[in-house]
């Protein structure tokens, strides 16, 4: 039988000797979020990266502070409302849910395609697959979780692959599709999202670099010189 005071020292030995389990708090959480931030391939949504803004400066500030910009101000008006909309959490907690909301859209990326599977020497584009399926030469939009949003790098893109198409032999014909349960929503509106904040002259640039891409793009499909088919996979 053992007493109660040789099971206090069997107790006290157990927490000397047995390995103790260490959690990394919810500031290590945060901080690795944001590094785990840099990492993401997909921009996030608008409303997503306003919540992220909101928990950031609760995390780290607290409370919202100043008055609400005015109407015209549209971007900071839309970051002051986020952030009082989680007024009176603590600082611990918004870390956390922060750290937790990285998490998720780290978890929830769209695999690319491996580099150097692109025909044709192309270089690989994020949300744009390339590739020769037998006869067709395939170009598939692939950004599901964005409904196959197009951003400007995907415009050049599509008129590098269709180039590309026009000078591979080994295809007859090419296709444009999309992955998932949408065809394409059209442009991203990350495309536009700089020039909210940007100067007279940067926008203007903006401006023209769109331009000139656009004319590139429209340009490509009139040099086409195979059969083109769209595979509409949704809206």
């Amino acid at each position: 039988m053992i007493s109660r005071s040789s099971t206090s020292l069997y107790s006290l030995c157990r927490s000397f000797y047995l390995p103790k389990r260490s959690f990394a708090s919810n500031q290590e959480l945060f901080e690795k979020a944001q590094a785990d931030l840099k990492t993401l391939k997909e921009e996030p949504d608008v409303d997503v990266k306003l919540q992220m803004y909101a928990l950031f400066k609760q995390a780290t500030v607290g409370d919202v502070q100043g008055s609400r910009p005015g109407m015209m101000d549209f971007a900071g008006r839309a970051k002051f409302d986020a952030w009082s909309k989680i007024k009176g959490i603590s600082k611990d907690e918004a870390q956390a849910q922060y750290a937790k909301l990285v998490q998720s859209l780290l978890g929830e990326q769209t695999p690319s395609a491996p580099p150097g599977t692109a025909p044709m020497g192309l270089q690989p584009v994020e949300g744009l697959d390339v590739s020769v399926e037998g006869k067709a030469f395939q170009i598939k939009f692939n950004r599901p979780k964005k409904f196959n949003a197009i951003t400007l790098d995907m415009y050049k893109g599509i008129i590098a692959a269709l180039k590309a198409s026009n000078q591979d032999k080994s295809t007859s014909i090419t296709v444009i599709t999309g992955t998932g349960n949408f065809f394409c929503s059209g442009n991203d509106l990350s495309n536009f999202a700089k020039a909210a904040s940007a100067s007279k002259e940067e926008v203007k640039e903006m401006a023209e670099t769109a331009a000139e891409v656009l004319k590139e793009y429209i340009q490509a499909y009139i040099d086409h010189e195979k059969p083109l088919i769209c595979l509409i996979n949704g809206p």
